[in-house]
Order: structure tokens, then C-alpha cells, then sequence
């Protein structure tokens, strides 16, 4: 009878941990020096040396492979990764070939140095890419004959961004008056257009937000760090939410800056070497000067006016700006259920004002929930804290109905408000919503849930552009002098009204801490000072 049972293929554990089945045969290796896209056993012309990156599921195989070199007396040379080798066995061990001479990425050039015929096990680079990518890199530039490449006197940053992206405008203007000059790199430009481009400028910093423009294996950062190029991210969501997505750890490699302060130390548990708490800021030159250059905006005599009076009167009086959910969350987070008790004692915090936030940390604790790489649970507790954050700005809006606040936002908010609370469409960021904060009397925030010590840009925007804040407190606010913040902030939303009203009855009070704060996040919180922190991190 014949034998049906299929092969049972060899799995290794990844860098990241993940259990993953090696592929096998002719079609398991490429020839790296000729073309990605023939095996290992057509177009071969005779080689001074061979050189074998990753040895496959089967030393026997190369045996197959190598055979016809090794008898023309060709040597052969082989590089495999150590973690990769401790997880075979010792009959694996014992079917390497005895002519292969194993050598390391500093033994490349003089190999290089030959005409070597470079053939790779195709699957290495995705199973162990820390390690592949910084040798592959290595040979690409040899090949390049830029082993010599030198970074040029000229201070040259590459910024991983465009026009539609966050924070394109304020971190472009903070490098630029730092002395850079930007070049602006898609997210995703390809590996062989980044090597050009570095070749052409000579970059001294590569710095993107949330890891973008790496490559998922982080081929794009070891290339870059072969040529001496120093590269840095700033984590502005939540990391869980990126580094999960990454499928190799190049990321620890990173300078790092984060702004929420809480979740640096589990970052730290995973191995990074380099991370910093920095907090988004403010752009006086995009807020101060447009909110500046506009009429009509809110007029007060402190002499003559009741601020009681003026309020009931102004339209712009009380604004809550921001969407009711992230775009895409339905996809992000699809698949996903909460358990309803757990969903039920969330609420009591938003719609009773009892218990704790139930921010990420909240949610971790109580799906029993241990961070880590491979954990994708995380998401769940993600997805709570997500929806605890929509349902908490949704009652903190609903706290202040009363007074008939203007909501500038998604027209989902519609369906979820009272009709007392007139939906407007968004603003744009740039040229309508500086105006906007400073002719409002007071504009209400809520933090995200998802950073659960994250400030947004509301509490430095609204401030610098000569408006009032109202905001819900947590400890990232500790940035901020104690007596200020306690003078405007909330910690649940029967706090709101009488917050608010307070400063309706002491106007000298209200303009007193409208003038402390403009002057506090404009002398001390601007992005040129972020920008300083962050060159000095990783030039000093």
C-alpha cells in the first residue's frame, strides 16, 4: 500500500516566540546575489566561494545542494543563528555537512572580498530578523561598494511622515528651527528607494511616530543602523497597540519616547535599552499666531461685565471638540466581546461616579490580563478601555447639557447625545480650530482610557491658543504645577458642573489662571522643547 503520511515539518520558535513550521526543498532557499526570484539550483555560474546564510530544515538537503561545488574544491561557508541551532537537534547537528566552515558577520568582507555565490534558506529573515537583516544589510552595502559610506557635517533628518499625518507640521518646525533639514519619508517607501536616499542625503537622524517607516521586521532599521544613521520613534498611542504588530524586536533597539509615563516601565520589563516619558506640547507658531490674527473672538471687561451674564449670552460658550470613536475601531477591535459583568462595573465609574477609572490598567486587572509580547488578550483590555473611554466623554458632555454645550465632532454623536447638545461638523486642526478655543468661554476634555497617564493635545492647545480647559485629572497632569491643575480639573462628572460654575461666580480667577496657563504652556511646554529633549537623548 502506498504511503500517504504526509512529512511532518521541522518548527522552530521564533524571536518573538511564535512556534512557526520551516519550509523545505529546492524552493525553501533563494540566490540572494542573483535574483530573488530563482532557487538555489538554476542560473549558477562557478563561483570563487560559497557562502549558505541559514542552513534550512534539513542539512541533508544542502548536501544535495552543495555537492557539485564542493567537489571543484570551492569552499563553502555557512552563518546560522545561534537560537536557532540550540533549538535542534543532535542529529540535525550531526547532518551538517563537515566541509562547511561556519564564520560570523565580521569574517563577511574577506569573504566578500571573492566572487561568492550567496544562496539564503528564504525563510531565515522572517524567523530570526534581528540577526538576518543586520548581515543581510551588511552585504547589500558591500555590494553597493559603500563600506566606506560617511555621514555628512550637514545636520539631515529623516522624518517618517506627510501632510495627512499627525504632527507633520509641529515636529517639521521644531527640527527645522533645531537646525535640520527634513527629509520627509512615506511610511512605507521601500527598502531600495531608503538605501538611495541615504546614500544621496546622508542622514544623521531617522525619527518617525509609533515605529512607523521600520518595516514590520525592522529591515529598514538595521539597514540604517549598518550606515551609522541613529533612528527613534515616539510611542503617541498606545505601544501594546504597535509592538504587538512587529514581528521582530528591533524596536527595544530604538531610542524610545513615550507619553504616557506608566506604561514605560513594562516597555523596560521587555528589554528596551533607551525610553523616555515625553508628552505631546503645544506649536505656538500654528496656535498662538492664528488664534491672534482673528476678530470676533470672546471680549470681556473685567471691570464692567458679569462672566455669569456674558456666558449666558455668548453662542460659543461651552465646546467639546473630538470624534465619539477612533476611525476603524469596528475593525481594529472585531471579533472582540467584554464580559458584561466586568462591562456593568466599568460603568458604574462613568454613570455613577463610583469606583476607579476604569482605564487599560483597570481592564488588565480585572481579565486577569499579563502583558507580553505574545499576548494578544491585551487587545481585549484594550477594547474595554476604549469603550470606557467613548462612554466617558459621552457623560462628562451630558454633566454640562444644562448649559447646551456645541460638540464639534463625527455625526455619530448624534445618536448618542441629548438633543439639548448640538452636533457640529469637525474643524480643521490647522486653520479653524485656534479660533475656535479662544472666542469659546470653555472648551471640556476627557483623556483617553488607553493611555491611562497620557495627555492629549486639548490640554496644551486649547491654553496656547488663549482658551479655558476643563479637564478630567489623572496623574500625567502631575506634569503641571499641583495648584493649578487642581483649580481645573475633574475626577468624575459630578465634579463638572460645579466646576464650571465656580468660575462663572469668580471671574478675577477665571482670567487669572486663563493668563497663568497661556503663559505656562507657551514658556514650558512648546514642541522646540520636546525636539531639544529628544536631541539631547541621543546626541548627548
Amino acid at each position: 500500500m502506498p504511503n500517504n503520511q504526509r512529512k511532518i515539518r521541522l518548527q522552530v520558535y521564533s524571536e518573538i516566540g511564535l512556534k512557526q513550521s520551516l519550509s523545505s526543498g529546492e524552493e525553501a532557499f533563494i540566490l540572494r546575489s542573483v535574483s530573488n526570484n530563482n532557487t538555489a539550483t538554476k542560473n549558477i555560474n562557478i563561483p570563487k566561494a560559497i557562502l549558505i546564510l541559514g542552513l534550512g530544515d534539513d542539512p541533508k538537503y544542502l548536501e544535495t545542494l552543495l555537492n557539485k561545488y564542493h567537489k571543484q574544491n570551492i569552499p563553502i561557508y555557512y552563518i546560522e543563528n545561534d537560537d536557532f541551532l540550540k533549538q535542534m537537534s543532535a542529529e540535525y547537528l550531526a547532518n551538517i555537512p563537515s566541509y562547511l566552515k561556519r564564520i560570523n558577520k565580521e569574517d563577511l568582507e574577506e569573504i566578500l572580498q571573492h566572487k561568492t555565490l550567496i544562496i539564503q534558506y528564504q525563510q531565515a529573515d522572517t524567523l530570526f530578523p534581528s540577526f538576518w537583516w543586520s548581515i543581510i544589510n551588511k552585504i547589500e552595502i558591500y555590494q553597493d561598494n559603500a563600506s566606506s559610506f560617511q555621514k555628512t557635517t550637514e545636520k539631515t533628518l529623516f522624518l517618517v511622515s506627510s501632510e495627512k499625518n499627525l504632527l507633520h507640521f509641529e515636529l517639521t518646525n521644531a527640527f527645522q528651527n533645531a537646525g535640520f533639514k527634513i527629509i520627509h519619508i512615506e511610511k512605507d517607501c521601500t527598502h531600495l528607494n531608503l538605501k538611495t536616499l541615504i546614500y544621496q542625503h546622508k542622514p544623521s537622524l531617522y525619527f518617525s511616530l509609533n515605529c512607523e517607516g521600520f518595516g514590520t521586521f525592522g529591515e529598514k532599521f538595521f539597514l540604517l543602523r549598518e550606515l551609522g544613521v541613529e533612528c527613534a520613534s515616539w510611542f503617541v498611542d498606545n505601544p501594546w497597540n504597535i509592538i504587538t504588530l512587529l514581528k521582530s524586536k528591533f524596536w527595544q533597539e530604538l531610542y524610545l519616547f513615550c507619553t504616557d509615563n506608566s506604561l514605560i516601565p513594562d516597555l523596560k520589563k521587555l528589554g528596551t535599552k533607551n525610553i523616555t516619558h515625553l508628552p505631546l506640547a503645544c506649536d505656538s507658531d500654528i496656535f498662538k499666531a492664528k488664534s491672534e490674527n482673528q476678530d470676533s473672538l470672546f471680549k470681556f471687561d473685567k471691570n464692567k461685565d458679569s462672566l455669569k451674564n456674558s456666558f449666558k449670552n455668548h453662542e460659543s460658550r461651552l465646546i467639546f471638540v473630538g470624534n465619539s470613536a477612533f476611525p476603524n475601531k469596528v475593525g481594529f477591535f472585531s471579533g472582540l466581546k467584554i464580559p458584561i459583568e466586568i462591562e456593568r462595573e466599568a460603568e458604574q465609574f462613568y454613570t455613577n461616579s463610583q469606583g476607579e477609572r476604569p482605564d487599560f490598567f483597570w481592564w488588565l486587572k480585572k481579565l486577569n490580563i499579563q502583558l507580553s509580547l505574545n499576548n494578544k488578550n491585551f487587545r481585549l483590555a484594550a477594547f474595554g478601555a476604549d469603550n470606557s473611554s467613548a462612554l466617558w466623554r459621552m457623560n462628562c458632555i451630558n454633566a454640562l447639557s444644562l448649559y447646551n454645550p456645541l460638540v464639534y465632532g463625527d455625526s455619530a454623536w448624534k445618536n448618542l447625545l441629548p438633543p439639548s447638545v448640538k452636533v457640529n461638523p469637525p474643524v480643521d486642526y490647522y486653520s479653524q480650530l485656534p479660533t475656535l478655543y479662544k472666542k469659546s468661554m470653555f472648551t471640556l476634555n476627557a483623556t483617553s482610557f488607553l493611555l491611562p497617564q497620557g495627555l492629549n493635545q486639548r490640554c496644551f492647545d486649547v491654553w496656547s491658543s488663549g482658551g479655558f480647559l476643563i479637564t478630567d485629572y489623572h496623574k500625567g497632569m502631575d506634569i503641571f504645577p499641583s495648584d493649578m491643575v487642581k483649580r481645573i480639573s475633574f475626577h468624575k462628572k459630578n465634579e463638572i458642573l460645579p466646576l464650571l460654575d465656580s468660575f462663572l461666580e469668580n471671574s478675577k480667577l477665571y482670567f487669572e489662571l486663563k493668563d497663568e496657563w497661556n503663559a505656562l504652556i507657551l514658556k514650558e511646554h512648546s514642541y522646540k522643547q520636546r525636539i531639544d529633549c529628544i536631541l539631547k537623548q541621543i546626541f548627548d
